[in-house]
């Protein structure tokens, strides 16, 4: 019996160290975010605590200093909504250090697919580092969520939805990027 509750505690034990997140509902995140953007991952990246590139596919996260980023092209109709005059081209957006992943994994998943965006802020971070991805699909979705925003701050400004109206009001990578290799 003691054998028993022995292996019964361990394993709320290893439940215990798992990264786990809340759940965040679609409607909070849209409401929190400042840019909603369609964009392509280019690249994954992975570089350790002191800047250097990390190649070896195996290597991972959390507790090792290393910082997976996602290289994202924003397409040509990409922007839904944002607070800024002036939408990037490129963003470089690092991903949460307390993930369980290994670069090959994320490359795996992210390389070459198109996802929503919902990013905060002038440095264009995620709104919520669980959940800031999301599927094309939900479009439809988060348009609407979008015009619910914009109706409760008919201003505009801070909330506006509409497409930028050319690529000269677009900056480089490098003005909204958090680090570059």
């Amino acid at each position: 019996m003691k054998r028993i509750i022995a292996f019964l505690c361990s394993l709320c034990a290893i439940q215990g160290n798992a990264t786990q997140i809340p759940f965040e509902d679609l409607t909070n995140l849209v409401a929190e975010a400042d840019h909603v953007l369609i964009g392509t991952v280019t690249r994954v990246d992975m570089i350790d605590g002191r800047g250097h590139q990390v190649t070896d596919e195996k290597a991972g996260t959390p507790k090792t200093g290393n910082q997976l980023r996602l290289h994202v092209q924003i397409g040509k109709d990409g922007i839904l909504a944002t607070t800024t005059n002036q939408a990037p081209d490129r963003l470089t957006i690092p991903l949460g250090q307390e993930w369980h992943d290994t670069l090959g994994n994320r490359r795996k998943e992210s390389e070459g697919k198109t996802f929503i965006f919902l990013l905060k802020g002038a440095d264009f971070s995620p709104v919520y580092f669980g959940d800031f991805m999301r599927e094309p699909s939900e479009r439809p979705a988060i348009e609407d969520l979008l015009k619910k925003k914009n109706t409760q701050n008919p201003q505009g400004g801070a909330n506006r939805t509409q497409p930028l109206p050319s690529e000269t009001n677009r900056t480089s990578a490098a003005a909204v990027s958090r680090r570059s290799p």
